[in-house]
């Protein structure tokens, strides 16, 4: 209170209600006083964007569904149906709908064991699955499973991937 001016104030006093006093003294631009918490959180929701940033441009970035789609010579409803049924990483962004991290193609198609992987991901959002694939593992002797998949060790990671998130001795 002891930043709004006394014409504030008097305004405020002059309202019929109690509650018309409130808010007028409430919605003084002086009451907008910087608040550390919320420059915390302000500071905290940052560090997120440029979190998920790097997350969607890691190892060649994303695409979108209709690059998928012409890449896999599917339709798009084809690559939407692919994604709910937890075969390939679409990441939501909002209302543009997804992206698909590109390192999860090959020449092939798709990365050979990656269905496999994601099913025993299936319990974990689309960007924890991509965090863990994305991740060093001590049970692949430090490489992220995104490599051990690379190099052919699909069974370790499918193994690595059903133990994820599960706590005790390694």
């Amino acid at each position: 209170m002891e930043h709004i001016p006394n014409d504030i104030l008097v305004d405020a006093a002059a309202a019929p209600t109690d509650k018309e006093v409130l808010l007028r003294i409430l919605e003084a631009p002086q009451m907008a006083v910087p608040n550390k918490d919320a420059a915390t959180i302000e500071a905290s929701r940052a560090a997120g964007v440029v979190a998920r940033d790097q997350l969607i441009n890691a190892h060649g970035g994303s695409w979108p569904v209709e690059q998928v789609a012409k890449y896999l010579g599917l339709t798009r409803q084809a690559v939407d149906k692919r994604r709910k049924a937890n075969k390939l990483i679409g990441l939501a962004i909002g209302r543009h709908g997804y992206l698909y991290p590109s390192w999860q193609f090959d020449r092939s198609g798709t990365l050979p064991g990656l269905e496999d992987v994601l099913h025993e991901l299936r319990r974990l959002d689309p960007w924890s699955q991509l965090i863990f694939l994305l991740s060093p593992n001590d049970r692949l002797d430090g490489a992220s499973p995104l490599e051990a998949l690379r190099k052919g060790q699909i069974n370790d990671v499918k193994v690595t991937a059903s133990l994820f998130g599960e706590h005790g001795a390694a």
